[in-house]
């Protein structure tokens, strides 16, 4: 095999792995929906006295960080702030089935930065 027969078939299987990787990306944002929307709304029961900008006791600074109007609240959020979002659940005492739920959330969006 010559160096160009190698690049060749080098750049045939990285071709055929960025196919597999876009055709699987809408199947993994689709897992993760569902999490999405389960996490919104227990995150919205602990932290939305402060984090939803629709109620008068939200608070500028937690808004600023995130406000749960925004559907894609978690987008701006940066991996040691997603991460934290567990610590937060403990510190409120949600249930464990709840933190379970948020930690599948927390974990799947971080896997997706990656």
């Amino acid at each position: 095999m010559t160096a160009g027969t190698a690049l060749v078939l080098c750049s045939a299987g990285m071709r055929a792995w960025v196919a597999l990787l876009l055709l699987a990306a809408p199947a993994l944002a689709e897992e993760r929906t569902p999490l999405q929307s389960e996490a919104h709304g227990i995150i919205g029961r602990y932290c939305g006295r402060c984090h939803d900008g629709a109620v008068a006791t939200a608070k500028p600074k937690a808004l600023a960080v995130f406000d749960l109007q925004n559907a894609s609240w978690f987008r701006g959020l940066t991996n040691e702030q997603l991460a934290h979002i567990m610590g937060r659940m403990d510190s409120f005492g949600v249930p464990s089935d709840q933190k379970i739920r948020i930690k599948a959330f927390v974990d799947a969006e971080l896997a997706a930065r990656r």
